[in-house]
């Protein structure tokens, strides 16, 4: 009985001990995706990553120009900061940021697709560039 005893309980040990085999490989992955982890408490505010823009084009004239831009979040810890753009002449930029808090978080590690829609303002007729986080795209109004 004494035996059985203890061989049940390393058997419960062992098994509890197995999903934190690898645990230093998993952190090393968040590392990777956040090289600079400031300390706890410091905001760390990057641009977003995009992979996809689309250009909505209402029928009226000026024609009303609004740029949705696709992109995703590796992990939970991540929330749209803020959207800037400038123009000058037919080239407008905007830069989306993305921030998360530092002092190494501990954060679900799901892929998330987020769509920012951004309205450009009203244009006549002529082609524009529209750069997006350095994605670029080119659209016409007729």
């Amino acid at each position: 009985m004494r035996m059985s005893f203890f061989f049940l309980l390393t058997v419960l040990l062992i098994t509890n001990m197995i999903p934190f085999v690898g645990c230093s490989r998993d952190s090393q992955i968040i590392e990777d995706m956040f090289p600079h982890d400031p300390e706890e408490g410091v905001w760390v505010i990057e641009e977003m990553p995009i992979y996809n823009l689309e250009i909505l084009i209402s029928e009226s004239r000026p024609a009303q120009v609004t740029v949705k831009a696709t992109g995703e979040f590796r992990n939970t810890c991540v929330s749209v900061h803020e959207t800037h753009q400038t123009r000058e002449g037919n080239t407008i930029n905007i830069q989306i940021t993305w921030s998360r808090e530092g002092g190494g978080l501990i954060c679900g590690q799901a892929v998330t697709e987020v769509q920012e829609e951004v309205s450009i303002g009203t244009f006549g007729v002529g082609e524009y560039t529209v750069i997006v986080n350095g994605i670029r795209q080119v659209f016409r109004i007729e």
